[in-house]
């Protein structure tokens, strides 16, 4: 085998590694049935660990406590501009608001909070095929609401995680109704300070390796 940056050899087939980048608020099963479907050979992992309710508890409290942090942040901001009546940017009201709804899930309907990555390979052919079959598995995310992205650089790491050796890949976070990930397989950006959205509508940001 050989891997390149964005897709494998593999004799004469070639594949390539996605995962879920971006997730809709809520995810249906349909989504899985189609990628299923799909008329080509195909692999998709789903990697789900459970996170304890307390420490999922302390997370969100976390969580709120940075978005009232970033509210009051703002609201100082206008005051000092003797703009005393502004209204909260409604980014702002919606992160604080979904967190709270989060948190209501955790304490009072006993959901819970999962780390979750999805990844998926799929064979082809030849690369015209691969990027065809590609761009149709994007269609299928975009459907849903949901972003599949092409793992660069990193395609070995992808293939072990879809094949049952049992490894584990980059955590992310999610809950049984809100689907919320970490990007697998990479680093934070230098200087990064950090989460501060909660875990409905939380996106870490990451370093892309450069283009060679």
């Amino acid at each position: 085998m050989r891997f390149r940056a964005s897709y494998f050899e593999m004799g004469d087939k070639v594949g390539r590694v996605l995962f879920l980048k971006d997730y809709a608020s809520y995810i249906k099963d349909s989504m899985i049935s189609a990628l299923s479907d799909f008329p080509r050979n195909l692999m998709l992992s789903i990697d789900i660990l459970p996170i304890p309710t307390d420490e999922a508890v302390r997370e969100i409290q976390s969580r709120i406590m940075g978005i009232e942090t970033d509210i009051t942040r703002w609201q100082q901001r206008q005051n000092d501009k003797n703009n005393f009546t502004a209204t909260v940017p409604y980014d702002l009201e919606q992160l604080r608001g979904e967190a709270k709804e989060f948190l209501a899930d955790l304490t009072e309907r006993d959901q819970r909070m999962m780390f979750a990555v999805v990844t998926l390979v799929h064979i082809a052919d030849s690369l015209e095929q691969l990027d065809a079959d590609t761009d149709a598995l994007f269609a299928i995310g975009r459907e849903h609401l949901c972003q599949f992205s092409v793992l660069r650089y990193q395609q070995e790491d992808g293939l072990n995680t879809v094949l049952p050796y049992g490894l584990r890949p980059g955590k992310g976070h999610a809950d049984p109704d809100h689907r919320e990930h970490r990007r697998p397989y990479a680093l934070p950006r230098p200087g990064d300070p950090g989460p501060r959205r909660p875990v409905l509508r939380y996106q870490r940001h990451f370093q892309e390796p450069a283009d060679l």
